[in-house]
């Protein structure tokens, strides 16, 4: 936990959201670290521990990573560090069979071929709208992870392992605790 800076004593929550392309992929991975920055002073943690996050198990519904104490400032960068990512898909015969093949659910981890790997395990993310904290706050961090964006396909459109991860966060600032909880959103089908 983070020693306030003077009197403070203000909490820091975060909470994943995701962002679906279909019902056909979903990722998996560590967040093995996050920090906010107000660009002039050390990056704060806000992150105890790793937290391992299965992205699509959170469609509809939303989950508390971590509740830590931060100083008092405003903040206007995060850095997430990112590790060990699974991508599973649904794995459908084409062309279709008669009678019909079942689909499949097939996972790419480290040790598949292709491999799931990122393309880059620390991302940085500016503020659009800076996490403003005070004493004795309870503020947080919407925290969505665009599959879509993230999981490359080749030109036949078949997963090659490679995520690139695409982040959004942006400050959530709840009228009750419970609000943390409530973050989701989508992108439109395609």
């Amino acid at each position: 936990m983070t020693t306030p800076v003077s009197h403070s004593n203000p909490v820091q929550c975060l909470s994943p959201a995701q962002t679906l392309p279909s019902q056909r992929r979903v990722v998996s991975s560590d967040i093995t670290g996050m920090t906010v920055s107000d660009g002039m002073n050390p990056p704060v943690s806000v992150l105890n521990g790793t937290q391992t996050v299965d992205f699509a198990r959170l469609n509809g519904l939303r989950t508390l990573l971590d509740i830590n104490t931060i100083p008092a400032g405003t903040y206007t960068q995060v850095n997430v560090t990112l590790a060990n990512p699974q991508i599973g898909f649904l794995n459908v015969a084409n062309p279709q069979t008669n009678p019909p093949t079942r689909p499949t659910v097939s996972t790419l981890n480290s040790t598949t071929s292709p491999a799931a790997t990122l393309t880059t395990s620390s991302v940085t993310i500016n503020l659009a709208q800076p996490l403003m904290v005070n004493a004795n706050d309870i503020v947080g961090l919407r925290f969505e992870f665009d599959l879509r964006k993230s999981i490359a396909v080749d030109g036949t459109g078949q997963i090659t392992g490679a995520v690139t991860p695409n982040l959004n966060l942006r400050p959530s600032r709840p009228a009750t605790p419970m609000l943390l909880l409530t973050t989701l959103s989508r992108a439109s089908s395609a």
